[in-house]
C-alpha cells in the first residue's frame, strides 16, 4: 500500500479483509464436505436412544455414532465420543441461533457451494459414484451445505465482522515482529513501473521528477497487471530471482534512488529501491489480517460460551449431567471477605486432572480482586468427614459438603454462586477462559 493510504480506505481495506475472512471460512464448506464424502463411512450398527437434548431438541446415539463413524481412524485417540458429542451440540446451538436471528441461505447460494464440490471429481459420474458408495444422495449433500452456510453467515454475522483491531495492537504486533517486515542480508525490496517503449519510460521518469505519485502511476501505466492492487511493489527479493537486467540496476539503486529506462524481455522497467524495512504503514492490511485471524478462533469460543450458558443441555437422556460439566447457577447469592468474592477450589495429592488446569485456574483467578481459597481433601480413604478433613476449618467443610456433597475432584465454587465439579477441557487456553468468563459475571 502507498504512503499516501486515507482513513476512508484504510476503513474500505478492513472491510476487504473481514470479507476475505468469511471467503476462508465459506472455503471450508467445500473441505469439510469432501471429507463427509471420500472419508465418511455410514455407520452400519443401529443405535438407539438419545445422546443428548439441547433446548428441548434430540440429538440422537445414531446421530453419534454416524459422525464418530466418520473421523479417520487415526483421529479417534483424540477425539473421543464425548468430544464429537459436544461439537454436535455447539453445532445445535448455533443452528438454533440462525433460526432464531432469521437467517436464511438461498437456493442460488447452495448449488454454487455445490459446484465447487463436484470441481474436485473428475466428472459428474465420480461424483455420483462416491455419492452411491456413501449411500448418501444429492439432497444429503445439499443439506450438510445448507447447514454450513447457516452457521457460517451466523458466525460473519454476530462475531467477525464485529471484531475490531485496535491501533495500538497492531503497533505492538509490528515492533515484536520487525524482522518479518525487515530484509535480509542478501535481500532488497524495489517497486517497478513497466511501459512498452524506452520513450514511455523516459514520459514516467519525467513526471516523477515533477513530483508525481511512483505508486499512482505504476497502478495507472504499468502493463504489469499485479501493479493495480500492488502499485508495482514487487516486495522482497534476493539475487536470482528477477531476469539479470532488471536485477543488475535494481541492486545498485540506492534506497529511494529511481533508475534511467531498464529493457529486458519484458519491455521497459522504471526501478525504484525501496527501503529495507517495510513501514507500518504499508503493513497494516497484512498485520490487522493476522490479529483478526487470531482473534477470531478465540471470539468464537466465546460466543459459543455464551450459547451454551443460555441453553438447557441434557445428557444421558434426562441426566442431570450437564456436557463439558459447565459451571451451574446455585441459585444463592455471591460470598464476599472483606468485600471480595470468595472463589474455592478442591483437590487433592493424587488428582492428575487437578494438575492439569491448576495453571489456568490460577492465571484467571490473578486477573480479578477476588478472594482464592484452595483446598486439598484426604479423598483416596473414601472418608471425608469433618475429622479426616482436619486442615480445613469447621465453616469451609460444611460449604463443601453443600456444594459438593461427594467431595468429588476437581471441584470448583465460585462466590457460592457458581459451582463445578471436573474440568471442562483440557486445552488450558480454554480452559482459562472458562474460568475468566465465570469470574467476570461474578465481579
Amino acid at each position: 500500500m502507498g504512503d499516501k493510504m486515507t482513513k476512508k480506505s484504510r476503513s474500505k481495506s478492513k472491510q476487504k479483509i473481514k470479507s476475505a475472512l468469511f471467503t476462508i471460512i465459506l472455503a471450508v464448506i467445500v473441505i469439510s464436505i469432501l471429507i463427509y464424502l471420500i472419508m465418511g463411512e455410514q455407520s452400519k450398527d443401529a443405535h438407539s436412544g438419545t445422546a443428548a437434548i439441547v433446548n428441548g431438541e434430540k440429538i440422537t446415539q445414531a446421530e453419534l455414532e454416524e459422525e464418530y463413524s466418520k473421523l479417520p481412524l487415526e483421529y479417534r485417540s483424540l477425539i473421543s465420543k464425548e468430544d464429537m458429542l459436544s461439537q454436535l451440540i455447539d453445532k445445535k446451538l448455533l443452528m438454533q441461533r440462525a433460526k432464531s436471528e432469521g437467517i436464511s441461505v438461498s437456493e442460488d447460494e447452495i448449488q454454487e457451494q455445490m459446484q465447487l464440490i463436484k470441481q474436485q471429481f473428475p466428472n459428474e459420474e465420480s461424483f455420483n459414484q462416491i455419492l452411491e458408495q456413501q449411500n448418501l444422495t444429492v439432497n444429503d449433500i445439499e443439506g450438510q451445505i445448507r447447514e454450513q452456510l447457516l452457521i457460517n453467515k451466523l458466525l460473519n454475522q454476530t462475531v467477525i465482522s464485529k471484531i475490531e483491531i485496535s491501533e495500538q495492537a497492531m503497533i505492538d504486533y509490528y515492533e515484536e515482529n520487525v524482522d518479518q517486515f525487515t530484509a535480509s542480508e542478501e535481500e532488497i525490496r524495489a517497486a517497478h513501473i513497466l511501459v512498452e517503449s524506452e520513450a514511455e519510460a523516459g514520459e514516467v521518469i519525467e513526471l516523477l521528477e515533477a513530483g508525481e505519485s511512483f505508486e499512482e502511476l505504476a497502478a495507472e501505466r504499468s502493463r504489469d497487471p499485479s501493479a493495480r492492487t500492488n502499485m508495482g511493489n514487487l516486495g522482497f527479493f534476493s539475487k536470482g530471482t528477477m531476469v539479470e537486467e532488471f536485477e543488475e540496476v535494481a541492486f545498485a539503486l540506492e534506497v529511494g534512488e529511481i533508475s534511467d529506462p531498464v529493457e529486458t524481455s519484458f519491455g521497459y522497467h522504471v526501478i525504484k529501491r525501496l527501503s529495507d524495512q517495510i513501514p507500518m504503514e504499508e503493513a497494516r492490511d497484512e498485520i490487522e489480517n493476522s490479529l483478526l485471524s487470531d482473534v477470531q478462533s478465540e471470539k468464537i469460543e466465546e460466543y459459543l460460551a455464551v450459547l451454551r450458558e443460555e441453553a438447557q443441555i441434557q445428557t444421558d437422556t434426562g441426566a442431570e449431567k450437564i456436557i463439558g460439566n459447565e459451571f451451574k447457577d446455585t441459585g444463592d447469592e455471591v460470598c464476599f471477605e472483606g468485600g471480595k468474592p470468595i472463589i474455592r477450589r478442591y483437590t487433592s495429592s493424587n488428582c492428575a486432572k487437578c494438575r492439569e488446569v491448576e495453571s489456568a485456574f490460577r492465571q484467571a483467578a490473578e486477573e480479578f480482586d477476588v478472594v482464592v481459597k484452595e483446598w486439598e481433601l484426604d479423598t483416596g480413604d473414601n472418608l471425608n468427614t469433618a475429622e479426616t478433613e482436619s486442615a480445613m476449618p469447621k465453616y469451609e467443610y460444611e460449604i463443601l459438603r453443600e456444594y459438593n456433597p461427594g467431595a468429588a475432584v476437581p471441584a470448583y465454587v465460585f462466590g457460592c454462586k457458581y459451582a463445578r465439579i471436573g474440568n471442562a477441557n483440557l486445552d488450558l487456553d480454554k480452559e482459562e477462559l472458562v474460568f475468566r468468563q465465570t469470574l467476570e459475571r461474578l465481579t
